[in-house]
């Protein structure tokens, strides 16, 4: 299991479409893969968990798992904003991506799972 950062989540009962999250976690996805990841963006508890040798070992894994194709799986509220959850289906594997970004921009929530959100 891939970990990150884990905010603590409250599930939401709706299951809504697609949230505005989409490109945000995309974006953030590619630059993971990439090992360059804007910092800036970054709540401040997620930029010290992604130390640089973590962001390392991500974009290594996720490098040779392949490309995924996206599904969006549900969104869940969180004290600081809703964060969505995908499904990544790769090659030989699985993971959910959890991700939450603020309307002003700054990545809250970011975490890879291979099990799904309960009640998905």
């Amino acid at each position: 299991m891939l970990l990150l950062f884990s905010a603590s989540l409250q599930l939401a009962n709706a299951q809504s479409a697609p949230s505005q999250n989409e490109t945000a976690a995309k974006t953030f996805y590619a630059q993971l893969v990439l090992g360059k990841v804007d910092r800036s963006k970054l709540s401040t508890e997620v930029n010290n968990a992604i130390t640089d040798p973590l962001l390392g070992t991500f974009s290594k894994q996720l490098s040779e798992a392949g490309t995924p194709t996206w599904q969006y799986v549900k969104e869940m509220k969180t004290p600081w904003g809703p964060s969505s959850i995908y499904k990544l289906t790769y090659p030989k594997t699985v993971l959910y991506f959890y991700f939450g970004v603020s309307s002003a921009g700054t990545i809250y929530n970011v975490y890879f799972g291979n099990q799904p959100p309960p009640n998905s």
